[in-house]
């Protein structure tokens, strides 16, 4: 007995080991196994996709056409996917008569209605996707179905809708997004809501402005810089009530779209709105006055190349060197100023575009003229300023070593 214990207990590592060895060999094989069986029917599976879409391609016209019936198609689920895919593919970079067709097609065919009862009825990635297609199709019937959508509690749900309500591109499908907006429930990350936004409104800006009066200053702000990109030159009347926003994210909307209107309308409210106590708002009205290019508007930016703030004074300074035949002028002006940093400005941005070469040629050539020695030297000492100050910025051959 007492041997018969200790054989055991010698041997039970032993068969331990080999217990644990057999079962992970054996686990191993059926996952490998598994991983065999996986592989060949999804080899299987791709083999027959890519045989049916190549049927499927041969007779596309015929499909499209209805001269094959969707019944000989539709009840078979990877006809269906491979139709609906090539059918959603072409309508995306179509146009004109053969758009009309493919549209026609998905929607006689009933596969507009399964997508709509998808997105109405499923949850999860069926309804993401079942909304990403029914926006594709840009047909004004799915506009119901995504509104819906907008009440739903998953966020991913409502971003889905809210893309697919913009890729409808009709101020209809904007009234939806708009009215939630307006009640403060929809949350959405704000680049896909501005892009359906402008998608929508392009073609009915003032549907923006009816909504702006009565929102939050967040939503305020998304849609004043949705309504910078789609003006239109008869709404500056309704901006000037803007221009006094309490929110500086508004007035710089603001400022960037009267750059888009009438210049004998714009330029005023511009003047004004390079006054503003926030920088980001006089830099937005000095690019839009930029964008005028009015000699009217000189005086105006000349004052603002002397800004406290920098980028503002060389945007001021960008916006004057596209005046070449005022260079002298606008010169004395800025001189007239008395601020070295005004004029550092324009003296660097005329040397970045190649102007600075020019205006010293014209000022020797005409130096015989009174005032223009003057000017000479006020150039040539900012110009010298500006050498030295990069050569100071510039690191020594030991530190950059060094680094």
């Amino acid at each position: 007995m007492e041997s018969a214990s200790s054989w055991f207990w010698a041997n039970a590592p032993a068969e331990f080991a080999f217990r644990a060895t057999f079962f992970a060999v054996l686990i191993i094989s059926a996952l490998i196994f598994f991983i065999w069986v996986r592989r060949s029917y999804r080899t299987r599976m791709f083999r027959r996709r890519d045989r049916r879409a190549f049927e499927i391609r041969k007779n596309w016209k015929q499909i499209v056409s209805m001269e094959i019936p969707p019944e000989s198609w539709r009840q078979n689920s990877l006809d269906r996917q491979l139709v609906e895919s090539i059918l959603l593919d072409q309508i995306d970079v179509t146009t004109g008569d053969e758009l009309q067709a493919l549209l026609r097609c998905y929607r006689d065919s009933g596969l507009l209605d399964i997508r709509i009862y998808q997105a109405r009825s499923s949850h999860g990635w069926k309804r993401q996707a079942a909304l990403a297609a029914i926006g594709r199709t840009r047909e004004p019937e799915a506009i119901g179905a995504l509104s819906e959508a907008l009440s739903s509690p998953q966020p991913r749900e409502v971003t889905s809708a809210v893309r697919g309500l913009g890729r409808i591109g009709l101020p209809q499908a904007a009234i939806p997004i708009l009215d939630r907006l307006a009640e403060g429930q929809l949350k959405v990350p704000e680049i896909p809501l501005k892009s359906a936004l402008v998608n929508c409104c392009r073609e009915q800006p003032s549907l923006l402005l009816n909504y702006l009066r009565n929102c939050e200053d967040s939503v305020r702000e998304v849609l004043t810089r949705s309504l910078a990109e789609v003006i239109s030159p008869e709404l500056g009347d309704e901006l000037a009530l803007l221009c006094q926003d309490p929110c500086p994210e508004v007035r710089a909307s603001v400022a960037r779209a009267l750059g888009k209107i009438r210049p004998e309308f714009g330029v005023p409210m511009l003047t004004t709105m390079t006054m503003d106590e926030v920088w980001f708002v006089r830099l937005r009205a000095v690019v839009s006055l930029a964008a005028f290019k009015d000699p009217s508007s000189i005086d105006v930016l000349v004052r603002c190349t002397s800004d406290p703030n920098r980028v503002v004074r060389q945007r001021a300074a960008m916006a004057l060197v596209q005046f070449q035949n005022e260079q002298r002028f606008i010169l004395q002006q800025i001189i007239d100023l008395n601020d070295k940093y005004a004029l550092h400005s324009f003296v660097s941005e005329l040397q970045r575009c190649g102007h600075y070469g020019k205006l010293i040629h014209l000022l020797k050539a005409n130096q015989w003229k009174s005032g223009y020695e003057d000017l000479i030297k006020a150039v040539d000492y900012a110009h010298q300023e500006l050498s030295m100050k990069a050569v100071q910025a510039r690191p020594s051959i030991k530190e950059a070593t060094v680094s």
